[in-house]
């Protein structure tokens, strides 16, 4: 006889957040495992991030069934700004993340939720979880033992380990949360990075946590899949990385060894892009906390600098570069690159990005524009670029 799910007099312990984008084929498998789940006072809340196929008419149909399924609907805007929305219309006083194309074990949220109540912390951290790749599921640990932490100052130690590679996992979902912390968290940090943001949170969370307790009880279904979000290529890439560390690196600028572990963890991310190879030293990062997205600049600068520049756009089409000009555009034998003359009277601009190395060059450079040029100041961006050197030297 099938299991009757009725509403609750008793207000919700746990509000289970669950994120959805266009996977109609996944969503009612993870719903209905949440549902067997039994014992502790829980609602779950379904966030569907805009989907434009049938998630959101399978989840209706699951609404039905499951008198505790709340949906919310949004405009696609990232999985962030859909767990924020979740956090917003949550009842718990803790809080779980599930991303709707896995599952969960029906024994997770009493796990949790032992794991809280034994030691009242803030945040409970799964250090373990199953992995299911096709037919195939593997268990999944950081090797870390079980342990209470009590803020920044313990925890810190398990953030990443550079001899090993390893460190705390960089999961959100499967975890437990004090809202009142998650919400916290999740607000202060930036919201359009897509890439790692998992990771990002977790790390901010020794900002406003009191106490964590790491666990290791494999209870959360991880699903692989190969064109999920997170297995796609990201076309910000570099964008996201670079905001993700400048956020990390203000947040815990009096903290050394929390900076030193942030550099480890952004230089071994930036090894493993491809077209850095043979060329990793002279890889300088795009300003693109400066530049919005889809603008159209100059590139002022054919050295290290500019090559750098120019080849993450061609990469990752943040921007378009109308024109890319050089002082020495002569002698560089390079038919992309031209004088500053012929890029101003061919192509309209939003911005003229100096690529320059050297400050007081940069500087320079831009006042002869303004001089002589007649180029509005304002259009005129100087940044003192951040080279990969610089993340080796804060290690």
């Amino acid at each position: 006889m099938e299991r009757q799910y009725k509403k609750s007099d008793k207000e919700p312990e746990v509000s289970v957040l669950v994120t959805s984008y266009n996977i109609e084929e996944y969503i009612e498998e993870c719903i209905c495992s949440i549902f067997e789940n039994q014992g502790t006072p829980y609602e779950v809340i379904v966030v569907d991030d805009g989907s434009s196929d049938a998630t959101r008419n399978v989840l209706e149909r699951l609404a039905i069934r499951f008198p505790l399924l709340q949906i919310v609907k949004q405009d696609n805007q990232g999985v962030t700004k859909a767990r924020i929305n979740g956090l917003l219309h949550a009842k718990g006083n803790y809080v779980v993340f599930v991303d709707g194309d896995d599952y969960v074990l029906p024994d997770m949220l009493r796990v949790l939720m032992d794991a809280a109540a034994e030691n009242g912390a803030d945040v409970i951290l799964n250090q373990a979880y199953i992995r299911k790749s096709g037919n195939q599921e593997d268990i999944y640990e950081s090797g870390i033992d079980e342990t209470m932490c009590h803020g920044r100052e313990e925890l810190k130690n398990f953030l990443w380990d550079d001899e090993t590679g390893r460190g705390i996992l960089p999961n959100l979902w499967g975890n437990l949360y004090r809202k009142s912390v998650a919400l916290k968290a999740m607000q202060e940090m930036p919201q359009d990075v897509r890439y790692a943001e998992d990771e990002m949170f977790l790390w901010s969370l020794l900002h406003f946590a009191e106490t964590i307790k790491l666990i290791r009880t494999p209870i959360y279904v991880y699903r692989h899949r190969a064109n999920s979000v997170c297995n796609t290529r990201q076309t910000h890439f570099l964008r996201d990385l670079d905001e993700k560390y400048n956020y990390l690196y203000n947040l815990y600028f009096d903290n050394p060894q929390i900076k030193k572990q942030l550099a480890y963890k952004t230089v071994h991310e930036l090894m493993s892009l491809r077209f850095l190879d043979g060329g990793a030293i002279e890889f300088h990062m795009f300003p693109y906390q400066v530049i919005p997205g889809g603008r159209r600049i100059i590139l002022y600068g054919a050295g290290q600098v500019g090559q750098s520049y120019y080849r993450q756009i061609e990469v990752n089409h943040y921007c378009e570069i109308v024109a890319w000009c050089d002082s020495r555009f002569e002698v560089l034998g390079d038919d992309r690159i031209i004088g500053i003359q012929e890029a101003l009277s061919l192509a309209s601009y939003d911005y003229i990005l100096i690529a320059i190395l050297n400050e007081r060059m940069a500087e320079h450079i831009k006042q002869e524009l303004v001089d002589k040029q007649k180029v509005d100041e304002k259009k005129v961006v100087t940044y003192q670029p951040l080279p990969f050197v610089n993340y080796l030297n804060l290690l």
